[in-house]
């Protein structure tokens, strides 16, 4: 523990993906709900913070909360959790087009609209169902988890009998099954139209693509892993995620609120003219094709014509057709100064992350302390791990086109992740700025495009794409409750401080009949 001086606030993150991480959401008072606010990646999700500062919000930037104590700093800060990208994910029973050799069974085909039928039907669900899940950059392959499983119909006769372990926080591994070649779709909450069905025209997706299928995975007795959208695809289509459009929905009972997500077609010309321009690498490979590695391998390169089809890995990056898959991963160089000490680091950007990550070796490196700024619990696959050191470290630099990114007190947890990387740049960074990823194929050149800080806070309580008198009356009806009362409405808690007062009233006003 930290001081005396400490709050404890409940969190909920889920890993998901070959590299998963952490998330947590602040506790209101309310039941942790299925789908976590806040994580970091891997099959672990964060389970408390303890932090010496009183009324500490992870979901603002630490700047504000402390300014009053005469703090200030030469840059921006950012909160220690950012937003999360809400996705529909579905299902269909496209594999391979034709079945054969010819068709080269090993990789995956990507695909603009659905193709293909439901792997199952389910009523009220026209088309078929689909699930909220995350759309993870940090992810290897794409996942389906517990329920979700069940009701995108990844189980029984879709499923091989080959497995791949997830390592959980305790050190323990969860064994997840390879599927059969499938259709795997996803698209924004905004193409969620009414009836409960996915619009086509919002769809991207792959076919002929090995998934895996996991079993659930439980943080606090609720289940906190869907499924996610990974890199498979993510490396073949332009990704939009807008912090200054929110969308929010209800599904299954929960209120689903996020950034707007959209896809674009990789070379489009309508990608935003943001500020900045990142240039990533691949985890210094260079992809261009997709592979789900087979079983019968050598049966496979020496008498294809009787080789068994059945795949021993999901889809993965690869180099080329038929090569061994490289599980390339998009990094970004980020140069800390903290105290003396400069490290110029390889980072994997994590969409699903909603914080970042320090290896230990790279906290060393920067002679941090051994005790953290504050410290968390991690709850995974393997168990609990506790008191996990996190920092604020002085000053973090992103080289871009258009000028350097800075940030001034970033906070870093601290722990040791599988991969070939110095870190996590998780999305906490990103908070208040709307970003772009846009991968070329053909000149293997992966660009970030971010923007300036957008005004971020959903004021168009009722969806009309105004906000008027109609929002405002909404409003106020919650005016000066706090989360413990009945009229609270988190929907109108803009500052995100537990409270509908003059600070939520001066956002409405910002926004007032845009």
């Amino acid at each position: 523990m930290i001081n005396n001086m400490k709050e404890r606030i409940i969190l909920a993150v889920a890993l998901t993906g070959l590299y998963v991480m952490p998330g947590y959401c602040a506790d209101k008072k309310d039941p942790i709900t299925d789908e976590p606010l806040i994580r970091l990646g891997g099959q672990m999700s964060v389970v408390s913070i303890t932090h010496p500062v009183n009324d500490f919000n992870p979901y603002q930037p630490l700047e504000p909360q402390i300014m009053t104590r005469g703090m200030g700093y030469q840059y921006p800060t950012v909160p220690l959790a950012g937003f999360t990208p809400y996705i529909a994910i579905t299902t269909s029973n496209r594999g391979s087009s034709t079945g054969s050799f010819g068709d080269v069974d090993m990789e995956h085909q990507m695909q603009t609209g659905y193709v293909g039928s439901p792997l199952r039907s389910q009523a009220g669900y026209p088309g078929g169902p689909f699930a909220i899940g995350i759309l993870d950059t940090g992810a290897d392959t794409d996942l389906i988890a517990g329920t979700t499983a069940n009701l995108l119909g990844v189980t029984g006769s879709w499923l091989t009998t080959n497995t791949m372990d997830l390592s959980g926080a305790g050190g323990d591994t969860l064994s997840a099954k390879v599927s059969k070649p499938i259709g795997y779709f996803a698209a924004g909450l905004a193409g969620i139209r009414s009836n409960n069905s996915l619009d086509p025209n919002y769809m991207i997706g792959h076919t002929n693509a090995s998934v895996l299928s996991a079993p659930a995975i439980y943080c606090g007795g609720q289940e906190v892993v869907s499924c996610v959208l990974g890199r498979p695809t993510l490396a073949f289509t332009t990704t939009v995620i807008r912090n200054d459009i929110r969308r929010t929905i209800n599904y299954q009972g929960q209120t689903i609120s996020g950034p707007d997500v959209s896809f674009l077609p990789v070379g489009t010309t309508n990608i935003p003219p943001y500020s900045r321009r990142i240039s990533m690498l691949l985890d210094g490979a260079l992809p261009i094709q997709t592979a789900a590695w087979y079983y019968d391998i050598n049966a496979f390169l020496f008498d294809p014509l009787n080789a068994d089809f059945t795949p021993a890995y999901p889809t993965l990056l690869s180099a080329a057709a038929g090569s061994l898959p490289t599980s390339a991963m998009f990094t970004v160089k980020v140069d800390i100064y903290h105290g003396d000490e400069v490290e110029s680091l390889n980072m994997m950007l994590d969409t699903g992350a909603q914080s970042s990550i320090l290896r230990t070796y790279a906290a060393d490196n920067l002679s941090l302390p051994l005790n953290g700024d504050f410290a968390i619990n991690i709850c995974g696959a393997g168990g609990l791990v506790e008191d996990i050191p996190g920092y604020y470290l002085d000053r973090v630099k992103i080289s871009a086109g258009g000028g350097a990114l800075n940030f001034s007190h970033a906070p870093f947890i601290v722990m040791d992740v599988a991969g070939n990387f110095d870190g996590i740049l998780g999305m906490n960074i990103f908070y208040d700025r709307n970003i772009t990823l846009s991968p070329d194929v053909s000149t293997m050149s992966y660009k970030l495009y971010v923007s300036d800080p957008v005004e971020f806070a959903d004021t168009d309580f009722n969806d009309d794409n105004k906000v008027n008198l109609q929002d405002f009356a909404l409003f106020a009806k919650s005016w000066l409750a706090n989360s413990e009362l009945s009229d609270y409405n988190e929907q109108c808690d803009l500052f995100l401080d537990n409270a509908i007062d003059s600070t939520d009233l001066e956002i409405l006003l910002q926004n007032w009949l845009d």
